[in-house]
């Protein structure tokens, strides 16, 4: 009895530890907004990028490299359809699989296309045509 107690132990232990440690990746694709223009989304819709706003026109919430969640802006908040339930869509077929490498200090690919860095704070990367990769988001789960 005290043997399994102690195999179940190593084992919730071990899955703990497993998902703890699974890699988590955000992409967003959005579009700069001028300041000038009222907006129609709500606040949680935009990302602010120094002295300019961008919308989220649509996010990919990837953990170890795999689709889990799809992110649209909606009038109210942010739409997250959670694809590990429901399954690829068109908009996400593509995207099933994160497929994002390092080329240079100033250079990625990200879906066989090529972006610039321009500019990197913690752990988030702003690249040319205003995407965004977020290393271990925290706050969309």
């Amino acid at each position: 009895m005290l043997k399994e107690l102690k195999k179940s132990l190593f084992l919730i232990s071990f899955l703990a530890l497993v998902s703890c440690t699974q890699k988590k990746v955000l992409v967003v694709k959005g579009e700069t907004i001028d300041n000038g223009i009222s907006k129609v989304y709500s606040p949680d819709c935009y990302i602010k990028n120094m002295n300019q706003e961008i919308l989220i026109r649509e996010g990919f919430l990837y953990k170890n490299n795999s689709l889990e969640k799809y992110i649209t802006p909606q009038s109210e908040s942010l739409l997250i359809d959670n694809i590990k339930e429901n399954g690829n869509s068109k908009e996400t077929e593509a995207y099933k699989k994160l497929e994002f490498k390092k080329i240079s200090t100033h250079t990625v690919k990200l879906f066989d296309q090529q972006y610039d860095i321009v500019r990197k704070s913690g752990d988030t990367l702003f690249l040319s045509q205003n995407i965004i990769i977020i290393e271990s988001p925290k706050t969309i789960d």
